[in-house]
C-alpha cells in the first residue's frame, strides 16, 4: 500500500512540473503573440485546454493518493478505500459524490465539497463521527437519503437555496447538530428528521 502510495504522489510530483512548464510556455507564447500575431487563437485555447486537462490528471492523482476511486471520466468520486482518511479534498472536477462514497469513514473530519458538485449521493457520508462541520456548495441541488446519518459529532450544516431534493433520514441521528441553515425558499418539511435541540435558520 505505503509503495503504490508513493508511486502515486512522484506520479502527482511529475504532473505538477509538466504542468508548470506548459503555463510557462503558454505565458511565452502569448508574449510572442504581443510583437507579432503569429500565434493563432486556436492554438492559444489548445493549449489552456491542455494545461486544463494536466491540471484535471494532477488534481485525481492527489486524491487518488488519499485512496479516493473515482468513474472512468473523472466525474464521479465513488468510493474511499481509506477508511482512516483524516480530511478530503474532493477535486474540482467532480459533479457528483457516488453512493456511500465517504460511509463509515469514521476519523474523517474535515471534508472540502468543490463549487462543480451537484449531487451529494445516498449515505454519502454516513456514520462519518468524527465530521463537524459540513460547507455544502451553492450549486447543489439533490442530497440523498441518509447522507450525513449517524455523523454525530457535526454541528454546523448550511443547505443552498439550490438545493430542491433531500432525501429521508439525511441528517438522522445527527444527536450533536446544533445549527442548521437553510434558505426560505426550502420547504422545512423536505429537510426531514431534524435532531431534537437543533435550531434551524431560514435566510
Amino acid at each position: 500500500m505505503e509503495k503504490s502510495r508513493s508511486a502515486v504522489l512522484k506520479l502527482v510530483i511529475a504532473i505538477a512540473v509538466v504542468v508548470v512548464i506548459a503555463v510557462i510556455a503558454v505565458l511565452v507564447m502569448i508574449g510572442k503573440s504581443e510583437d507579432t500575431p503569429a500565434v493563432a487563437a486556436e492554438e492559444k485555447a489548445a493549449l489552456a485546454g491542455n494545461i486544463q486537462l494536466l491540471i484535471f490528471e494532477r488534481d485525481l492523482a492527489a486524491a487518488r493518493a488519499r485512496g479516493m476511486v473515482f468513474s472512468d471520466d473523472g466525474r464521479t468520486l465513488l468510493t474511499c478505500t481509506d477508511k482512516n482518511i483524516t480530511e478530503a479534498v474532493i477535486p474540482p472536477c467532480v459533479s457528483a459524490i457516488g453512493t456511500g462514497a465517504f460511509a463509515n469513514c469514521g476519523k474523517l473530519y474535515k471534508v472540502d465539497i468543490p463549487a462543480s458538485v451537484n449531487v451529494i449521493g445516498d449515505g454519502a457520508f454516513m456514520n462519518c463521527r468524527s465530521l463537524h462541520a459540513v460547507r455544502i456548495p451553492e450549486n447543489v441541488n439533490t442530497i440523498g437519503t441518509g447522507a450525513f446519518a449517524d455523523c454525530r459529532n457535526l454541528r454546523d450544516v448550511t443547505i443552498p437555496a439550490g438545493v430542491e431534493n433531500i432525501g429521508a433520514w439525511a441528517f438522522a441521528n445527527c444527536w450533536n447538530l446544533e445549527t442548521l441553515n437553510i434558505s426560505k425558499t426550502l420547504e422545512l418539511a423536505k429537510v426531514g428528521n431534524i435532531p431534537p435541540g437543533c435550531t434551524v435558520k431560514q435566510k
